[in-house]
């Protein structure tokens, strides 16, 4: 006869179901997890209290601008962004010394030559946000800066600011030696041709800029001459670069330049594809068989992964062939 022998102590605890019935259970399952989250509640509003909360007003985000530390000051800027995201601005934001901090910030930011320089950008594009002329000599000196890409940003937002009188100085960046800065250039002029309440429009200095760069050796040059040209009803100039922007074959060939927009290379490839696919629309280019065919390939899964991609194409397609129609 084989004697039993008892279990190792290890599994011993399994052997027996334990006691308690649904009192243990209770506290086991709900009162114990219960207590967990209403001691870490308690200690988030503990924390709240003690240091305050986060700003609120224009009065409290200049205060924090001011500080001392570029810490304070990007968590300032970085949650104003925040709150300027929808698409009006709200009015206890249109305050003069919220613009002033923000210029001085500016300022502090390319003093301390960060790289890359993620708190002058930011800066730049809230005060292109905020759209205060108040802004204007801040963000002309952050033209002349030696880091590309601040000046990108710095005429970007000149353009949002609608700042006439820079317009020579930035037609003259639409040449500078960074491509980055050739793009925001004449992304900046076409900006500022339009007007409020009229058609597209694209100056003769602005045309003949986008023209001159279809030739450009840097792709994102290229693409934005073509896509600018192709908003003003160009087609003869433009459609040929907007096909090649539609493969992404071709584009896997490119390094795109991002300036911290920190998005994959398939994102960025995408976003050009997009932006093509807008730009055919804009065209009305329902009567080119070429067209339309490379539209009918990016709505096939086999061909285009993106599924983002695919249904803004079958939206082309669907518009294009109402407007043939």
């Amino acid at each position: 006869m084989v004697e039993k022998q008892a279990p190792p102590a290890a599994y011993a605890d399994f052997e027996e179901e334990p006691r308690g019935g649904w009192l243990r259970t209770l506290v086991q399952f709900f009162a114990i997890p219960l207590l967990i989250v209403l001691f870490a509640v308690g200690l988030y509003l503990g924390i709240r209290v003690l240091v305050g909360g986060g700003p609120e007003t224009a009065a409290d985000f200049v205060k924090l601008l001011r500080s001392d530390t570029i810490n304070r000051r990007w968590q300032a800027a970085y949650e104003l962004a925040s709150r300027l995201q929808g698409e009006t601005v709200p009015p206890e934001f249109r305050d003069p010394e919220l613009v002033k901090a923000l210029g001085q910030a500016l300022t502090d930011a390319r003093s301390e030559k960060e790289d890359p320089p993620r708190m002058a950008i930011l800066v730049l594009r809230l005060l292109g946000r905020l759209g205060d002329p108040g802004a204007i000599e801040a963000v002309r000196a952050a033209v002349e800066d030696e880091h590309p890409w601040i000046r990108s940003h710095a005429v970007l937002a000149l353009a949002a600011l609608r700042d006439d009188a820079s317009r020579p100085r930035i037609a003259a960046l639409a040449r500078d030696d960074d491509p980055g800065t050739r793009r925001a250039a004449l992304e900046a002029l076409a900006s500022m041709d339009q007007l409020e309440g009229a058609p597209y429009r694209l100056s003769d200095e602005t045309r003949a800029i986008a023209l001159e760069h279809l030739g450009h050796t840097h792709e994102d040059v290229r693409f934005t001459a073509a896509l600018i040209l192709a908003h003003a009803g160009d087609r003869a100039n433009s459609l040929p670069m907007l096909m090649k922007m539609l493969d992404r074959s071709y584009l896997e060939g490119f390094e795109f330049d991002d300036r911290l927009g920190a998005l994959s290379r398939h994102r960025l490839h995408s976003n050009v594809i997009l932006a093509a696919i807008r730009g055919l629309v804009r065209l009305e280019c329902g009567d080119d068989a070429a067209a339309m065919e490379a539209l009918r390939r990016l709505t096939d899964p086999a061909v285009e992964g993106d599924v983002v991609v695919r249904d803004a194409a079958r939206e082309a397609l669907t518009t294009l062939a109402g407007n043939k129609d």
